[in-house]
């Protein structure tokens, strides 16, 4: 329990009656201390069980979101002792940038139910807890103060918003199509690779029903994986590449109706990694969507890898990842190219994202071709992170020269119609 500023101006008041009292011999003076005294022990009582059945709780539709979007969260506080509660408030202590879950409630009765929607946009990726949350109550008068400290492990998971393309620059000679990989899959795919005897845990609809009532015996088919090309898609994070400018503009407040009135209009911040970075969420649900293996490699601090795969599972993985990496790597492109370049299959389509800074951009490029594996560059003007006007890439101008699509990207430009 907190003694607050009210209760000390109570104490001096008591001294000085109580002082004034015993030098003029009033009554009334006597009187008013024995008002102020009751007036402290009805306060601290007050307070006591100011907090005694309050239930609170808070939860989300969804703790999956993307920069961008509005996070809404419903808190609900129920008093159910037997006395109102002359006020209570709520502070939310969850690292949440822009959160807006606090709220002062005054005089709720016996047994009444209080509930409300807190929005917050959302403007940074990673994961944040949603937890502490402080309820303090306390009497009337002021005098006192209790606060109780609720824990939660709920988190909120920020991905980095991805725009929907239709389509991709390809390299002039790239082909979807490959050699046969000849590696055994457990999905089944158009090409059979032959059969064997039955182990338990095949599925019933990998069972060739011919040859099983030829020999009598359980057979199962096996199948190899689709003769497609590898998309790789390579993040430079070295910390000196990017460059971001500090915005002192307040974090904007959401409301229910932002999502409907303004969603479309959402601005990535000033850092040319935040561009980066959704520039790899865009690609790698494009090439998802329309089938194909996807690979992710981030030249960064921990240098994180995932193999190429398909399907949604994929995407799920590369944005939960996208989520928590940074600039923070110190090997430069050229070295990350060179080191992940024995993972990488002939006749894949490599996409290096980067920025008009990074080095070793044009001894990639011909590294990837001397192995016929097809490079395609996407750099961030930095320039234009900065405020700087914006200039012409000469790594962009010189990777064209050698025959390679390459494309800047500036600040405030549409990353999907780049892409397309």
């Amino acid at each position: 329990m907190k003694v607050r500023k009210t209760f000390w101006v109570i104490i001096g008041l008591l001294v000085i009656f109580l002082a004034a009292g015993r030098q003029f011999q009033y009554q009334l003076l006597n009187k008013v201390v024995y008002v102020l005294l009751v007036l402290i022990l009805i306060s601290w009582i007050w307070t006591r069980f100011s907090l005694t059945g309050i239930q609170f709780s808070r939860k989300a539709r969804s703790l999956r979101k993307e920069t961008g979007q509005v996070f809404e969260e419903r808190l609900r506080l129920e008093n159910k002792s037997a006395f109102f509660k002359s006020w209570i408030e709520i502070i939310d202590h969850s690292k949440l940038p822009g959160q807006n879950g606090s709220r002062i409630m005054a005089w709720v009765g016996r047994g009444e139910l209080r509930h409300y929607s807190s929005y917050t946009l959302l403007t940074h990726r990673g994961k944040f807890l949603l937890s502490p949350t402080e309820i303090k109550s306390g009497d009337p008068f002021g005098l006192f103060e209790k606060t109780v400290t609720l824990e939660s492990n709920q988190s909120l998971l920020v991905l980095p918003i991805q725009f929907k393309i239709h389509n991709f620059s390809l390299p002039p000679g790239y082909l979807p199509g490959g050699k046969s990989i000849r590696r055994r899959t457990a999905a089944i795919t158009p090409h059979a690779a032959g059969i064997r005897e039955y182990l338990p845990g095949d599925s019933m609809n990998r069972i060739h029903w011919k040859k099983t009532a030829q020999r009598g015996m359980l057979i199962t088919k096996e199948f190899e994986e689709d003769p497609q090309s590898d998309i790789w898609i390579i993040l430079d994070s070295h910390v000196l590449s990017h460059s971001k400018t500090m915005q002192d503009a307040p974090i904007p407040k959401a409301d229910r109706f932002w999502s409907i009135k303004e969603k479309s209009t959402y601005q990535l911040p000033m850092d040319s990694y935040e561009y980066a970075v959704s520039t790899v969420a865009t690609i790698a649900d494009y090439f998802i969507r329309i089938g194909q293996g996807v690979g992710f490699r981030d030249i960064g601090k921990n240098s994180l890898i995932l193999p190429p795969e398909k399907g949604y599972r994929q995407l799920e993985k590369i944005m939960e990842s996208l989520a928590f990496i940074a600039a923070d790597g110190e090997q430069s492109m050229e070295t990350g190219v060179l080191s992940h370049m024995s993972q990488i299959f002939p006749g894949s389509l490599v996409i290096l994202i980067g920025t008009d800074r990074s080095t070793g951009l044009e001894r990639s490029a011909e590294s990837l071709k001397l192995r016929k594996i097809h490079p395609v560059f996407i750099l961030m003007d930095s320039d234009s992170f900065t405020g700087e006007k914006r200039t012409v890439s000469s790594n962009a101008a010189l990777l064209k020269q050698m025959g390679v699509i390459a494309t800047t990207i500036h600040y405030k430009d549409s990353i999907a119609d780049h892409l397309e």
